[in-house]
């Protein structure tokens, strides 16, 4: 598939070009109807919020320049960017966020929360939207910092899940959709229009290498400008002057384990505790990791500090004693038995995700020291699902995933009652009156302060019933650069998750 849109600003013969390593095929290319996260990566060049959001999860403005809340906070007007024009030259205006409001956002996983709770938007002018809710939301603008904007005039009176704008799409962004093509490669070419004014990228590929060393090859060559790099090659990043790993510009990511509480020894919150005490949290960030994140001490990252509970400390809730926790487990009922296990626990996980792997070889040899066997079952993903969060095949589940802008956007989904089994959410069969009340409370409350404490009470009862938690903080998935060819790409203070494309500088 080819678009119209063609290259220009190339300083003489040169061509500015920058090539991103992608691991498949992205199954569209608008991330408002897909969480795939390379959907996401390629569309941040073509399309752009009313709002943006840093890895540190500090918000700014992009398609909106300001927004102003009413004082009961059910109301909030965005004062719109004036001369910004969809790629297709057609020009951005309050009609476009309406019908984003009202149409599209409802598709998305994120989006669809908040527009449940949109009562009316209004369209005073061209640059003016106006938004009603029923009540207060609290990560109102966390929420559109995640959410992409589209062209009514392109969308309105179609299938939007077939449009064709879904693979070859029409936005504000830096970049123009230009090829896609399928196992190769999907191309992007400046915008001369940018509002802010075009980038000095001419033409950006994301390339598709499914291989994970030879994403790193091509990296330390020089044919790519940024890659994802397991941990076990990091010492190769540092060793190479042109290449480093990103720290900053990401959402938190967590390395986590859930248990399934359904029946057996892990029916029992005490059995949790002591299984999760057992969990080598140190050993794990340092090996499997290779130092690439922090040992997690609570259930909220340090990047979401404002909600972060003073009072929890897993090291001292959950310590690793092994003394202690096998005098707990002869008192919970399992003593050691004649082949020297107390019960056997299936863990569940992906297959060949290489930080995952040797966590959990960390974990069974920590395991076998208090009488846990591990029986290890690995699948690729849609097996994994199925097993874990449709068939409840499990007693451990073992995995990471980002957490999102807030955490009443990623992390309490994790907690709190999941009836209908819905993949990426809780699945551990746990369902909790006190967790559920401060979920919602936290997530219907405007005042951060309000939602804090309502995220303290969640905790609390976390920690008691001790069924979901973190085992790190993991830097493994931040991508790496090779600067060879650009600077500003680890500029910390661009959009989570993206590339800083008016802010890069071509040196090559």
């Amino acid at each position: 598939m080819t678009g119209c849109a063609a290259a220009g600003g190339e300083q003489g013969d040169v061509e500015r070009l920058y090539v991103e390593a992608i691991g498949g095929d992205p199954p569209m290319l608008n991330p408002q109807f897909t969480s795939n996260p390379i959907t996401q990566r390629v569309a941040h060049s073509m399309l752009e919020p009313l709002v943006g959001i840093t890895g540190d999860l500090e918000l700014f403005p992009v398609l909106a320049e300001e927004w102003e809340f009413s004082d009961d906070n059910q109301q909030v007007t965005f004062s719109l960017r004036e001369g910004v024009t969809w790629h297709d030259g057609e020009p951005f205006t309050a009609e476009d966020v309406k019908f984003n409001f009202e149409e599209i956002l409802p598709f998305d996983v994120v989006g669809a929360a908040l527009a449940e709770r949109v009562v009316a938007v209004e369209t005073p002018d061209d640059h003016t939207v106006v938004v009603d809710l029923d009540g207060e939301y609290g990560p109102l603008l966390e929420t559109l910092a995640t959410q992409f904007m589209l062209p009514k005039h392109v969308y309105e009176g179609t299938d939007f899940l077939t449009n064709p704008a879904n693979l070859a799409p029409v936005g504000t962004g830096p970049l123009v959709f230009d090829s896609f093509t399928s196992g190769e490669e999907v191309v992007v070419v400046k915008n001369e229009n940018w509002w802010k004014g075009p980038t000095e990228v001419d033409r950006a590929v994301f390339k598709v290498i499914g291989d994970t060393n030879a994403r790193a090859l091509a990296l330390f060559s020089g044919e790519l400008d940024l890659s994802t790099v397991p941990p076990s090659q990091q010492d190769e990043v540092e060793a190479n002057p042109d290449t480093e790993q990103l720290v900053d510009g990401y959402f938190p990511v967590w390395m986590y384990v859930s248990m399934n509480t359904r029946s057996g020894p892990l029916a029992d919150p005490a059995v949790r505790g002591l299984v999760y005490s057992a969990i080598d949290r140190e050993r794990i960030t340092e090996i499997a990791l290779k130092g690439m994140g922090t040992p997690a001490t609570s259930f909220i990252p340090p990047a979401m500090d404002w909600a972060v509970h003073p009072d929890i400390d897993f090291d001292e809730l959950f310590p690793l004693d092994i003394d202690a926790i096998n005098e707990g487990l002869d008192e919970a009922g399992y003593p050691v038995q004649g082949d020297g296990t107390r019960f056997t626990l299936d863990v569940r996980a992906i297959t060949g995700i290489v930080d995952i792997d040797p966590a959990i070889e960390i974990m069974r040899s920590t395991m076998e020291t208090v009488g846990i066997r591990l029986n290890v079952v690995t699948g690729v993903n849609a097996v994994y699902t199925e097993s874990v969060f449709t068939q409840h095949d499990f007693d451990l589940s073992i995995q990471r995933s980002t957490l999102g802008a807030d955490p009443s956007l990623g992390i309490t989904h994790w907690f709190t009652c999941n009836p209908d089994s819905v993949a990426g959410r809780n699945p551990t069969g746990m369902c909790d009156e006190q967790i559920d009340a401060a979920a919602e409370a936290a997530l219907t409350a405007a005042d951060r302060d309000v939602r804090a404490q309502h995220l303290y009470d969640l905790q609390e009862r976390a920690a008691e019933l001790i069924f979901h938690a973190p085992i790190a903080w993991s830097l493994a998935t931040h991508q790496t650069i090779n600067t060879s060819r650009w600077q500003g790409m680890d500029n910390p203070d661009r959009a989570a998750g993206t590339i800083d494309w008016g802010g890069m500088t071509w040196v090559g």
